[in-house]
């Protein structure tokens, strides 16, 4: 039938042809509203289409082709889709097929060889005006490259529940105004979807929810979708390659065109609780618009967000949901500007490479937050800015930030490793207080061989417990270094024996000491020293004797405060007393672990 023009609905359902079908160059103008039926045929070897025109839709339900089924350059213009109308063949169309045209059905088909709706030139292609509909069917390869599909309203390509035995290509210019839907289906080798354009600005884009894909996925070389892709729950064989690629979300989500899924929010790309069999490639000029969905994802070899090319991922609120995220080998987070919050609570990996740069600024509401204090202050170029007094806890109070409660890792790998720059991550942290990311940095310090970097962690940990008004905070930190520095309270005792022992000494001075034991007949002043009478003072003695009563210099046994003359001399000795009772259990508490919270 090549260089057929047909003016009515060409019918060879439940055909058995022989040989091949050859309709190159054919028109079909009947709208009525299929053009072409072959529901049911079976053909023996190859169906051609190529360069076929059909006016309204091709209908190919349950076809059997043992051979390629070519439908290059081919142009279907589509019909109407009314649910409950009665079809040629006597029966009610049926409903839920997401779109209100449709151009091609090729339900539960089979097809030995490949299925070719591509273009033979960028200015050839095949086209079609409606849903392209191929819902559990079975065939060797599809080949759609530069195929223009527009179904607008609603889905364009259902791939759903079907049988690919190798390759699905969807490169080269291909265009879908629509949704692609791939529900459930098997490819036997590579998704490649190279410089496609997918255009749902209402809703998902790409919708592959449990798709099995053998090999890779590829979304690199201008890949462009205005609208949710989405992997939800997939299993992926090898890598998945987004460089290069520009992801939006849906501008104005809508209902879903599908009953049964879900809502698409602000997501741009999804890959919630999908297996990855090698690297997810996030780099090269990546872009997201909208929210990137990590959760629940196990990735066998290594997430790279930049590395050593850009990218850039940008949203409202949550902008990285990277809950619960399972990687064998390494996170990197390097060359890559996130605006909004990047979750990876309960994340781990083996090798996490970073750079404090990358990880995004804390802003809640409108205004930066600061760790600090509330008041205005000046700051570099003389330009002024307010903090608020303290940052919050709720999640939902901020625009940007990161959050690391849970997330584990083995070897950091880093420019900023050092402490004094390490710690500016934890300025951008959300959860500031939760303990877990100070104790996992630390850990990594000690592996390290840096047990002196980890105790500086390890107080940082607890300043963060610490509200800065809670007096346990003014206690331990400056006198033991909450127990990871219990020297420290030597240095303080130190410090007080020194004024202590000046300040006895000019009470010494001024007789404001009177001996316990004085001889009788015998007049002892303290300004005089007279040891063939009685002992003399030594102030400095004196002051450690008071600050440390069990080391028992004797000097409290002959000498005592006159506190008739001077009652503060007594009350510095009793407070020297108490503050060396509460120094000391201090010291002790903190060799033997008791203060610190690990």
């Amino acid at each position: 039938m090549r260089n057929l023009v047909a003016k009515e609905c060409i019918d060879l359902r439940y055909a058995a042809i022989d040989g091949p079908l050859e309709c190159e160059e054919a028109i079909f103008e009947a709208t009525s509203p299929e053009s072409l039926i072959v529901r049911g045929a079976t053909i023996n070897r190859n169906v051609s289409l190529k360069r076929a025109s059909v006016s309204g839709a091709v209908n190919a339900g349950a076809l059997t082709v043992h051979g390629a089924l070519d439908c290059t350059d081919m142009t279907i213009g589509g019909t109407a889709w009314v649910e409950g109308e009665i079809d040629p063949f006597g029966e009610p169309r049926g409903r839920g097929i997401g779109a209100a045209r449709v151009a091609f059905i090729l339900d539960y088909a089979r097809v030995d060889g490949s299925v070719r709706m591509n273009g033979s030139s960028s200015r050839n292609s095949f086209t079609a005006g409606g849903l392209v509909r191929m819902f559990g069917s079975h065939m060797g390869a599809l080949n759609c490259d530069g195929a223009k599909i527009d179904s607008v309203d609603g889905i364009c390509l259902n791939l759903e529940r079907a049988v690919i035995a190798n390759g699905a290509h969807l490169r080269h210019g291909f265009a879908a105004n629509g949704m692609i839907r791939l529900h459930a289906a098997e490819i036997g080798d590579a998704l490649e979807m190279d410089g496609a354009t997918l255009s749902a600005p209402r809703g998902c884009a790409l919708n592959a929810t449990r798709v099995h894909v053998a090999g890779p996925v590829m979304l690199r070389g201008g890949f462009n979708a205005d609208g949710c892709v989405r992997f939800v729950n997939a299993t992926i064989g090898s890598f998945v390659d987004c460089s290069k690629a520009t992801f939006r979300k849906a501008n104005s989500p809508s209902e879903s065109s599908w009953p049964d899924d879900p809502p698409v929010g602000d997501v741009a790309l999804s890959f919630r609780g999908t297996s990855i069999g090698g690297n997810l490639e996030m780099n090269c000029g990546f872009e997201a618009v909208g929210c990137v969905v990590l959760s629940g994802t196990r990735i066998k070899e290594s997430l790279i967000l930049g590395g050593r090319s850009p990218a850039r991922i940008e949203n409202d609120r949550l902008a990285v949901n990277a809950f619960n995220l399972v990687v064998d080998q390494a996170i990197v987070i390097r060359n890559v500007k996130v605006h909004g919050i990047l979750d990876m609570r309960q994340a781990s990996c083996t090798v996490l490479e970073d750079e404090i740069a990358s990880w995004p600024p804390l802003e809640m509401g409108s205004k930066a937050a600061s760790p600090r204090s509330g008041r205005v202050r000046k700051i570099l170029h003389g330009r002024r800015r307010a903090f608020p007094r303290t940052r919050s806890r709720k999640i939902g109070s901020y625009r940007s930030g990161v959050l690391l409660a849970g997330l584990t890792y083995d070897v950091l790998l880093s420019p900023d490793f050092g402490w004094n720059r390490r710690r500016a991550i934890f300025k951008k942290t959300i959860d500031w207080t939760s303990p877990q990311p100070y104790l996992q940095l630390a850990k990594v310090y000690e592996r390290a061989g840096s047990a002196a970097t980890a105790r500086k962690v390890h107080v940082a940990r607890l300043n963060a417990a610490y509200r800065p008004l809670m007096p346990s905070r003014w206690v331990l930190q400056p006198l033991i270094g909450y127990g990871y520095r219990p020297l420290r309270a030597a240095l303080c005792l130190t410090a007080i024996a020194i004024i202590g022992g000046f300040v006895f000494g000019r009470a010494a001075h001024e007789n404001l000491l009177t001996p316990t034991h004085a001889p009788t007949g015998q007049t002892v002043l303290s300004s005089r020293c007279q040891p063939q009478i009685y002992p003399c003072v030594h102030p400095y003695a004196y002051s450690v004797d008071s600050l440390l009563p069990v080391l028992n210099l004797q000097e409290r046994s002959f000498w005592s405060p006159n506190v008739t003359r001077a009652p503060w001399v007594g009350y510095l000795a009793w407070s020297f007393n108490g503050i060396g009772w509460i120094v000391g259990l201090l010291v002790i508490a903190g060799f033997t672990n008791l203060v610190r919270k690990e």
